[in-house]
């Protein structure tokens, strides 16, 4: 579709008088807004009613074209807040209200023209849509523009509400979504002043980026452009010249001499990556686990707020103030006599020392045990949860960070592994986890105390109260760091059956630093049990009751996106029988076979099913050590070779695949791009640059290698996934299989930096990477591809008899795949 076509059938989001309310009251609640806090339920709820009301008239005028004259009049009402009652209207009270109360305090304190209402009010309006396609920055733009038209009475400001349309009933009045934008076109052309013309322009990208989130690049850009300001000629100082210039060196200076020699100093430079919501490369929707399984790790500091650069970025690269565990996964780098960590005697000592804290009787307690107790609260709910101390240090972040989950009986930490959601509900023949989430329960009196406590320590008395602890137990190394870090310690070094996989779930590492959590598969139970052992060894010197762990919820939990294995052999069956085998041509059948091939390819390796992963040079089908050497990573500053085994199915099905392509290269011996593609990869050419399994396109006059957007539209009328799908399910039967764990980061591609499994710091071998062709092959067996044979001897029976283009048009698979029963009844039925 192109870029005209994408624009006219974009639209604004239809939102509901809920949808509008939820999102002021969180806008709200974001932007710190203290007074809503202090006033009573009616004022608020007054505000609230308000706002949603303006948004509702906007929207009918704005998105419906409804120019019906009461909306008409209404729109251009004004309306008294009374919350906003008691500030001046002024300047500086202006600028320190929340953004979302600027443009109603505005309407409301000052007195503007019935045209300056009502396109305030629709610019209320649009910014609330651009906060809900969470575009930050266009919301906080638009708001700024109407607040200086509104505020500032020079003409070169109220310059663009003067010009925009009047309001009225009249079907000519561009008042609509698409005829407003027209509008603003023709004003920028019209207007010769460029501050004028920058502030058509500014509102018309603003309401672009509304209609269509997905050009957000383009606009970004564009604003950009509108904001750059040429840069001032620099003038060169004049040249002094003496004698000393003209005469020539007798030697040559050492350079050597020159070179710093600093180390310590250096600083690699920071590289902060924006991610794109479609991946033009692999021509697919890119979903966010796709996105950090294909990036580089950050280089993140430690801190209260992280700076903009990072924090207004993708959200994968922000820093939570909640859950900072970033520095956290840092300590599986260390020894076990690193200062930076304790001994488990240690852990063990202040672990007790906490608890023997937390244990005083409020009611009996003076003013300085309370501050104690209160102290000795936050840093053992931090040594048992992993979250930062300066986290649960900030007022009402128990109740309303998310991560407690708040029952009259019970308390629950909640942490979600899924970002994208899946498009279909859980079937357990379908997919192997029901839930993306885990609920480790938590010690209720613990959370409960904290949760209402109103006065909560500073970071000052946390520093002296460590120090005493320090003195107290002869721990010189003892800090806020270490404690934080306890739990990821004790499930990664000394619980039996634990590992950096477990702790990175149950501590909650952000994706960026541990993307193989969203490829896991667990029961809730074996996760709580890794975490009842934790603390069992956390409280060896102290009777910490771990009651509070029972709990009766268990659930497969992990990645949204893996399926079963049943349901996987089902889908390439079905592939099988009903694309591949009724095939109407040649070239149709080339594509479906190549696509079949990929799948099996992806299926058994594991490999990001990205583009070019099946280059000539890097695949080796030798019979004892078939091996592909693998950089599947798209971005080339984190790309980064690994060794994969193939197995002797996978070698089997490449080798059939040659064959038929030199079969298919007799019969169509005549087209250009057969001498071009196909025989270098028979010949294996050296200077040949040619994937091995490539695709047909533009009706024969060219071929070229798969694209992962191709394979999604090959796949969706059998199934509506995305290909990534595949890496998900290796992932899962690698684990399920037994396959230890610093392979299984090896092959897949999942290892840490300096945790590399050929690495300087490793002690792993070929053979072990080799050995492990041996599960794949068993992964292969039980997708049932040990009759490859026969299906390829189908395949060239079919190929020798079907035309070399349909004179039909060809059936599309929706149609194919309805004449046979679906795949869902038929698994469930074979289940």
């Amino acid at each position: 579709m192109t870029e005209n076509a994408e624009e006219s059938n974009s639209k604004l989001p239809l939102l509901s008088r809920h949808d509008f309310q939820s999102l002021i009251k969180d806008i709200l609640l974001l932007e710190n807004y203290p007074v809503a806090e202090k006033a009573d339920t009616k004022a608020k709820e007054q505000l609230i009613q308000n706002l949603v009301m303006t948004c509702l008239i906007a929207q009918k005028i704005v998105r419906d074209g409804d120019i019906e004259t009461k909306k008409i009049e209404k729109i251009q009402t004004a309306f008294k807040i009374n919350i906003l009652e008691s500030i001046e209207a002024k300047r500086g009270e202006l600028n320190k209200l929340p953004n979302l109360l600027k443009l109603p305090f505005l309407i409301s304190k000052f007195e503007l023209a019935p045209q300056q209402i009502g396109w305030t009010k629709i610019a209320f309006y649009l910014a609330i849509v651009l906060k809900h396609h969470k575009l930050k920055s266009y919301y906080q733009r638009i708001i700024k523009r109407l607040k200086i038209a509104c505020f500032y009475k020079t003409p070169i400001k109220t310059w663009i509400l003067e010009n925009l349309p009047h309001f009225s009933d009249d079907p000519a009045c561009a008042l609509q979504i698409d005829s407003l934008r027209d509008f603003l076109v023709e004003l920028e052309i019209q207007t010769n002043n460029k501050t004028r013309r920058n502030q058509a322009t500014e509102i018309r990208l603003c309401l672009e980026v509304a209609l269509n989130p997905k050009r957000r690049k383009k606009i970004d850009r564009a604003i950009k452009k509108l904001n750059a300001k040429r840069k001032p000629r620099k003038k060169k100082p004049p040249q002094n010249l003496s004698a000393r210039d003209f005469i020539q060196p007798t030697f040559q200076s050492n350079p050597n001499l020159n070179t710093t020699d600093d180390v310590e100093n250096y600083q690699p430079a920071l590289q902060t990556v924006c991610f794109e919501s479609k991946d033009t490369e692999q021509s697919t929707a890119s979903s966010t686990e796709v996105t950090v399984d294909n990036t580089g790790e950050p280089l993140l500091e430690y801190q209260t707020i992280p700076n903009a650069l990072v924090r207004y970025n993708a959200p994968l690269q922000m820093v939570d103030l909640s859950v900072r565990q970033m520095f956290i996964s840092q300590r599986e780098l260390m020894l076990n006599s690193s200062v930076y960590l304790l001994s488990p005697k240690a852990y063990q000592l202040v672990f007790a020392r906490l608890v023997k804290d937390c244990q005083l009787q409020e009611e009996i307690l003076s003013r300085d045990q309370l501050k104690l107790k209160t102290l000795a609260t936050i840093l053992l709910l931090s040594m048992i949860t992993s979250i930062a101390v300066e986290s649960l240090m900030t007022k009402g972040f128990v109740r309303q960070s998310g991560i407690f989950k708040l029952l009259k009986t019970k308390v629950y930490l909640h942490a979600s592994f899924e970002i994208t959601a899946r498009k279909k509900k859980f079937e357990a023949h379908i997919f192997e986890n029901e839930k993306a989430e885990i609920e480790l329960p938590m010690p209720i009196k613990l959370v409960g105390f904290l949760a209402n406590k109103r006065l909560l320590p500073t970071q000052t008395d946390v520093r002296d109260y460590i120090a005493q602890v320090r003195t107290e137990l002869s721990l010189p190394y003892l800090s806020v760091h270490r404690i934080e870090s306890a739990l990821q310690v004790s499930l990664t070094r000394y619980i039996e059956g634990s590992n950096s996989h477990i702790a990175e779930i149950i501590c909650r590492i952000p994706p960026i630093s541990a993307p193989a959590k969203f490829y896991s598969s667990h029961m809730l139970n074996e996760l709580i049990t890794h975490y009842k052992n934790a603390l069992v060894w956390l409280r060896k010197d102290t009777s910490f009751d771990l009651g509070f762990l029972e709990t009766k919820k268990d659930y497969t939990t992990g990645s949204g996106q893996a399926l079963t294995l049943s349901f996987v052999k089902s889908l390439l069956d079905d592939i099988f029988h009903t694309a591949v085998i009724t095939s109407a041509s040649k070239f149709e059948l080339f594509n479906n076979v190549s696509s079949y091939v990929w799948l099996i390819f992806c299926l058994t390796t594991g490999i990001r099913p990205n583009n070019r992963i099946t280059h000539i040079h890097d695949i080796d089908l030798n019979e004892y050590s078939a091996q592909i050497l693998i950089s599947d990573k798209p971005n080339r500053s984190v790309r980064n070779h690994r060794l994969v085994p193939i197995c002797p199915t996978l070698v089997t099905t490449l080798r059939l695949y040659r064959w038929f392509l030199a079969k298919f290269a007799q019969l169509l011996h005549r087209r250009k791009w057969v001498n071009q593609v196909i025989k270098p990869i028979l010949y294996e050419h050296d200077d040949s640059d040619n994937m091995l399994i490539n695709l047909i396109c533009e009706q024969g006059e060219k071929i070229a290698t798969v694209k992962r957007g191709q394979i999604a539209e090959f796949i969706k009328p059998f199934f509506d996934i995305d290909p990534y799908f595949t890496r998900h399910f290796v992932r899962v039967q690698l684990e399920k299989r037994g396959v230890e764990m610093p392979i299984i980061n090896g092959v897949i591609g999942h290892e840490k930096h300096r945790q590399e499994f050929f690495g300087r710091y490793s002690s792993g071998s070929k053979s072990a990477i080799y050995a492990l062709a041996d599960v794949f092959e068993a992964i292969a067996n039980d997708l049932g591809l040990n009759d490859i044979k026969a299906k390829f001897q189908k395949i060239d029976k079919l190929l020798h008899l079907l035309p070399e283009q349909s004179s039909k048009p060809d059936e599309t698979l929706h149609e194919k795949s309805s004449k046979k029963t679906k795949i869902d009844a038929t698994t469930k039925t074979t289940a």
